[in-house]
């Protein structure tokens, strides 16, 4: 048998005598655990297993090209960092420049200056109405816009308000509800002025008194009213029998009201006045709506010829009064400065509708017997209350 203690010293003695006695100083060991570091950091396995002299060699080389490669990334990002914009609120984010945007949206603005958003804007006191689109300026913006307000004022608005000195009523009060101005800015961009007054509040009333007349006589009928302040809509309802009973066929015909005598239950007569359409047709014939500003609906064109002139008639709408009933216009085509006939003056004109429209009609001529000539004729002194006037020599005084 072998003993334990025979075992423990067959193990632990394997190491030749020379080896067991040799001396390995502190220096040694510590370059050889700094020599077996270095190899185990080594990136490439085949360079640990080179001579000592050549792993040192590749091994620093390596270190190199990796610190070389990680310097180069650091200062490209660095640079980029530096150079990299970025938008901010906050002036003390980094090295901030102001940065101008383009302009876009409606803003109120007062007599005295101040813009809708300023603690010094009172919006009952908003006389002016702007709405811009992409507006901007290359160099010094907010100078440009002043210069660009100024010299609008100076051509345009000025030139209002001395006309109004010596106008009407009625004429100031539809270049406050209808005028507005287009003038394009760089980028072809257009921005709109516009005054802040509005049919539905012009004509919001404390009463309304209707009545038909005409030279043939008076209709002595009731016209009870009724106004829509939101759709700027005055409305009236009288049956076929008090409009009959009371001779109001002899001002304007049922028809032209909507009647059809063989529809069957038809009882009521309905009468629709539309402010936008009504206003907007009469400030584009007097020339304070530009006629090019409105909008024309799309497959409305037609052409009528008449005594040897060509018309064409179209349906217009103001492009700011959503849901307004069209207005229809006819365009005189033959008369050019070159061909005038006299008998025949009229260039442009636009007209209302007394009735609903039928938008599912082939074709305009239909509608075109219910249209209507729109005038304020009380711009002067009328006495309605007193009958029909027969003033010829001045149609304002009329109450027709």
């Amino acid at each position: 048998m072998v003993s334990s203690k025979s075992i423990d010293t067959t193990v632990f003695t394997n190491k030749s005598d020379e080896e067991l006695n040799k001396k390995v100083t502190i220096k040694e060991f510590v370059l050889e655990k700094l020599d077996d570091i270095f190899r185990d950091s080594l990136p490439i396995d085949t360079l640990r297993e080179l001579p000592r002299p050549y792993v040192y060699v590749f091994g620093f080389l390596t270190r190199a090209i990796v610190i070389i490669v990680f310097i180069l990334f650091f200062m490209l990002s660095y640079y980029d960092t530096v150079k990299q914009t970025f938008i901010s609120v906050d002036s003390n984010a980094g090295n901030c420049e102001m940065v101008d945007r383009p302009l876009t949206g409606s803003f109120y603005a007062t007599y005295s200056g101040y813009w809708e958003g300023e603690a010094e804007f009172q919006s009952n006191e908003a006389s002016y109405y702007f709405t811009f689109a992409n507006l901007q300026f290359f160099y010094h913006p907010y100078e440009n816009f002043k210069l660009l307000l100024l010299a609008f004022q100076k051509e345009y608005l000025v030139a209002i308000g001395n006309q109004g000195y010596n106008q009407t009523l009625t004429t100031n009060l539809l270049y406050w509800m209808n005028y507005y101005y287009i003038f394009n800015t760089m980028f072809d961009t257009q921005q709109t002025f516009q005054f802040t007054g509005t049919p539905s509040a012009v004509f919001n009333a404390f009463f309304y008194q209707l009545s038909l007349s005409s030279n043939m006589g008076v209709c002595s009928a009731i016209l009870p009213s009724t106004y829509n302040s939101y759709s700027a809509t005055l409305s009236t309802t009288i049956s076929i029998s008090d409009f009959l009973q009371y001779d109001c066929e002899l001002i304007v015909s049922p028809n032209y009201l909507g009647y059809t005598s063989n529809v069957l239950g038809q009882t009521k007569l309905v009468f629709n006045l539309d402010y936008n359409s009504f206003t907007t047709a009469v400030a584009t014939n007097e020339g304070i709506v530009v006629y090019d500003y409105l909008t024309t609906l799309k497959g409305t064109t037609e052409y009528y010829t008449f005594n040897n002139v060509t018309y064409k008639v179209l349906l217009k709408a103001d492009r700011r009064y959503a849901g307004m009933i069209p207005i229809v216009c006819i365009e005189n085509i033959t008369d050019t400065a070159y061909n005038t006939i006299s008998n025949y003056p009229i260039t442009k004109y636009c007209f209302i509708y007394l009735r609903s429209i039928n938008a599912t009609a082939n074709s305009l001529l239909p509608l075109l017997q219910s249209i209507a000539i729109p005038v304020f004729n009380h711009y002067e002194q009328c006495y309605c209350m007193n009958g029909v006037s027969y003033s010829s020599s001045n149609i304002t005084n009329s109450c027709n």
